[in-house]
């Protein structure tokens, strides 16, 4: 089986080391192609060689995670990127999703954890901290009027995999932007286990519009698969 290729980047270097050297150690379908110390760095490289996932710290010299993370998801869609830092303020975390991180999380996880998180990316599955999933889940966020929360709940009389959940929620997203194509210009999503076989999709929308509003009977049929809880 081919191994999942990542770069690090951190203006750390005993952190990237340290972490290159564990996940060498106990993540053998996991090969770390480099270790970069600045967004400037990690852009120029990624040109050259592209990885499967980026681990990118937010806060570095040169170019921050941010400022890098627009750059190579202009350039390379495909290649997935989680950021990981020690900051947890709403406006690092919002910023680098809608940018096109695939995930944030703090750098308090274990290194297990962090393995698992990888992996998970794979399927599809957004990864966030729980602390700042929270943050997000209570709204935190949520301020403008062209910003819409919907929560989905999905399981009930069935067990899903994360990968076929990511698979119905891409289908359902892409029958809501059809619909509203001329009004929902982004969204961000964190996906939560809820209870032993349910689970939670906490939605943010993004209008281009003040004041945007869908009725909730309409999230409902596009959704079908539970209920519908949404606010402002």
């Amino acid at each position: 089986m081919e191994k999942l290729k990542l770069l690090l980047v951190d203006d750390q270097s005993l952190f990237t080391e340290s972490l290159k050297t564990f996940l060498k150690n106990y993540a053998k379908d996991m090969e770390v192609l480099g270790c970069k110390s600045n967004g400037k760095e990690a852009v120029e490289f990624v040109d050259e060689i592209q990885p499967d996932v980026i681990l990118m710290d937010v806060n570095m010299p040169v170019m921050n995670g941010v400022e890098a993370v627009k750059e190579i998801k202009t350039r390379h869609p495909q290649v997935k990127i989680i950021m990981l830092s020690t900051y947890d303020e709403d406006e690092y975390v919002k910023t680098a999703l809608l940018s096109g991180a695939s995930g944030y999380l703090l750098k308090d996880l274990s290194p297990t954890e962090l393995i698992i998180s990888i992996r998970a990316l794979q399927s599809g599955v957004m990864q966030i901290s729980p602390s700042i999933a929270q943050k997000m889940i209570h709204s935190t966020f949520v301020g403008d009027s062209n910003e819409i929360w919907i929560t989905l709940t999905f399981g009930k009389n069935k067990i899903y995999e994360p990968n076929e959940l990511y698979s119905v929620f891409q289908k359902f997203m892409q029958r809501l932007r059809y619909k509203y194509s001329n009004h929902i210009i982004d969204y961000i999503y964190v996906i939560e286990p809820h209870g032993k076989r349910d689970w939670h999709i906490h939605l943010l929308l993004k209008s281009n519009q003040k004041n945007f509003f869908i009725p909730c009977d309409v999230f409902s049929k596009i959704w079908g698969h539970g209920f519908v809880y949404m606010k402002r």
